[in-house]
């Protein structure tokens, strides 16, 4: 898989990018950046998707409404604080890819939009929420929803029901904020039992005479 960026692709990976199925670590001066490539690669390789790149090419896990592959973030970041990069990540893929059709309205919002139904994002906070979230997603994809009309009252007015713009934007939250509460929970345990035996040690602690 390719990050989009030629000097990473060409120097550092050698035109081969990152092989696929392998844990690859990132280390760099900068503690955003090993996030920043993550997010690079996946804008690059769903925003590609289709244009003829054998990287592309041999994704099966796709998504069932745009045909594009899916892709997974796991991190211990709040989503509030990956959302906002990976969007604009992927807008500049898009405009990179579109050139002068971009200024055509509403082409790249609907582009991105597309994109983003494909990523899912888990924030974890231990290692068995790791484990949960990576069983969650060997699981096969559940087939999309179709739209429902509903009659509503003597009037005949119908509504129809609607996904958010993100359908598959799985935010792994609830578990998750229940570990993060015995996390804390045990954390502040660990400090009363530390203040107590201090309390007790220097109760303990004879006075020093002065000559």
């Amino acid at each position: 898989m390719r990050t989009g960026c030629r000097e990473i692709d060409e120097e550092a990976l050698l035109s081969a990018g990152f092989e696929r199925g392998c844990v690859v670590g990132v280390s760099a001066e900068d503690v955003d950046f090993g996030v920043l490539i993550g997010l690079q690669t996946i804008a690059h390789s769903l925003v590609s998707h289709g244009a003829g790149n054998d990287d592309n090419d041999k994704d099966k896990d796709v998504n069932p409404r745009s045909g594009r592959p899916r892709a997974a973030i796991i991190t211990t970041l709040a989503v509030t604080a990956i959302l906002p990069l990976l969007r604009d990540v992927i807008k500049a893929q898009v405009l990179s890819k579109l050139g002068p059709t971009a200024a055509l309205p509403g082409a790249v919002g609907a582009e991105v939009r597309a994109c983003l139904e494909c990523i899912s994002i888990s924030q974890v906070f231990d290692i068995e929420g790791l484990w949960e979230v990576i069983t969650e997603l060997e699981m096969p994809p559940s087939p999309p929803e179709q739209p429902v009309d509903r009659e509503a009252g003597g009037g005949g007015a119908r509504q129809q029901s609607r996904q958010s713009h993100f359908p598959n934007l799985n935010l792994s939250l609830s578990r998750n904020q229940n570990q993060n509460q015995n996390q804390n929970q045990n954390r502040e345990r660990d400090r009363k039992r530390i203040s107590q035996r201090k309390q007790k040690e220097n109760h303990n602690q004879t006075p020093t005479s002065r000559i």
